[in-house]
C-alpha cells in the first residue's frame, strides 16, 4: 500500500502501470489521471482511483468496492523546499 501511495506522489507512472490501467485527461495545468485495478488483489478493495492534479497532485479519490470512499486532499502543497535530513531518512525506509 505504501508502494502505490509513493508511485502516486512521486508519478512513477511505470511503478502505477503494473497494478493499474491508466487514463488520463486534460492538460498540464489540469489533469485527471483514473486508476482501474489489474490485480485481483487491488480489484477486491478498489473499484477506481482518481487523481487530479496541475503541477503538483490536488486530490486523490479511493472508490472502494463496498461502496466507501476516501478523499484525499493535498492543501498547501509546495515543491520548491528540499526535504530535511528527517525526511530523506524516512522516505529512503
Amino acid at each position: 500500500q505504501n508502494r502505490l501511495f509513493l508511485a502516486v506522489l512521486q508519478g512513477d507512472s511505470s511503478g502505477l502501470q503494473r497494478d493499474f490501467d491508466l487514463q488520463l485527461q486534460g492538460e498540464a495545468q489540469q489533469w485527471k489521471l483514473t486508476l482501474t485495478p489489474r490485480s485481483l488483489l487491488l480489484k477486491q478493495v478498489f473499484t477506481q482511483i482518481n487523481i487530479d492534479g496541475g503541477a503538483l497532485v490536488h486530490s486523490i479519490e479511493l472508490l472502494e468496492t463496498q461502496g466507501d470512499s476516501t478523499l484525499l486532499r493535498m492543501q498547501d502543497s509546495t515543491a520548491d523546499q528540499p526535504l530535511s535530513d528527517a525526511e530523506q531518512h524516512d522516505f529512503a525506509q
